[in-house]
C-alpha cells in the first residue's frame, strides 16, 4: 500500500520572507515548489494537493473591501476560481 501525503500550497510556498508577492515571484516560488512537490511523486508517494489559504486570500479580501465604495463586491470564493 502507498502512503499518502497532503500539501497545503500557498502561504510561504508562494511568497518568502521579504518579497512583496508580485505574479513574478509566485510564479517562481509556484515553480520551485512544482519541483518539490515532483520529488515526492518519484518516491511513489500518493498526492493530495490542496491550497493553504495564506496572504493570498487575505490580500484579495482587502482589495475586495478597499474597492467596495466604488464597485460591486464579489464573495471572496469568486476571486479564487
Amino acid at each position: 500500500m502507498k502512503k499518502s501525503i497532503l500539501v497545503a500550497v500557498g502561504g510561504n510556498s508562494l511568497i518568502r520572507a521579504g518579497q512583496r508577492g508580485t505574479i513574478a515571484e509566485q510564479l517562481e516560488n509556484a515553480r520551485i515548489t512544482s519541483e518539490c512537490i515532483a520529488g515526492i511523486v518519484s518516491r511513489g508517494y500518493e498526492l493530495v494537493v490542496t491550497h493553504g489559504n495564506g496572504p493570498q486570500v487575505g490580500a484579495q479580501l482587502l482589495r475586495s473591501e478597499a474597492g467596495s465604495s466604488q464597485t460591486y463586491t464579489l464573495p471572496l470564493e469568486s476571486a479564487l476560481r
